[in-house]
């Protein structure tokens, strides 16, 4: 797979260099919501959405954020989709992570992804625990754009904060 963006690479929202994620063949959807430090680490392969259509009106593209936290994993041929995945979380090789808020110090594999090992800091190891689903997230629909009479819209070009 090629390396794509969509959208705007912000750097202030993404705060590891373009070349990065170029030269790990990453699908990167800038285009809504996206918060990446830069004590974050990612294998190759991985995809990124950040937009989708609205369920009620197809001709709307909504906010599907994606917001990752210091000192995470993602990787290699991961899928990320309106999650928020937390400080220390480590998000396993193929692992889909679509809706859900990943708690820190846990580690996630599987289609969907389910939590399977926590961080263990008395022994300072990653311990098996019974898979369990993470929390769902939820983000209210921010529109990005909408066809009017033809053409995408883009409803505002501000920054995202």
């Amino acid at each position: 797979m090629k390396h794509t963006i969509l959208g705007n690479f912000n750097e202030a929202d993404i705060e590891i260099p373009r070349k990065y994620f170029e030269e790990r063949q990453i699908f990167l959807d800038c285009r809504g919501t996206i918060v990446i430090p830069q004590k974050s680490l990612w294998g190759f392969g991985v995809v990124v959405l950040t937009a989708s259509h609205s369920l009620s009106d197809f001709f709307v593209v909504v906010d599907r954020p994606v917001i990752v936290e210091e000192q995470t994993w993602i990787a290699s041929c991961a899928f990320l989709y309106n999650c928020h995945i937390r400080e220390g979380a480590i998000v396993g090789a193929g692992a889909i992570v679509k809706g859900v808020e990943i708690p820190s110090y846990t580690m996630v594999e599987g289609n969907p992804a389910m939590v399977v090992a926590q961080w263990n800091k008395e022994i300072e190891k990653w311990v098996r625990c019974e898979p369990y689903k993470p929390p769902r997230v939820q983000h209210p629909d921010r529109v990005l754009m909408r066809v009017i009479e033809g053409e995408w819209i883009h409803e505002n070009s501000s920054s995202h904060s």
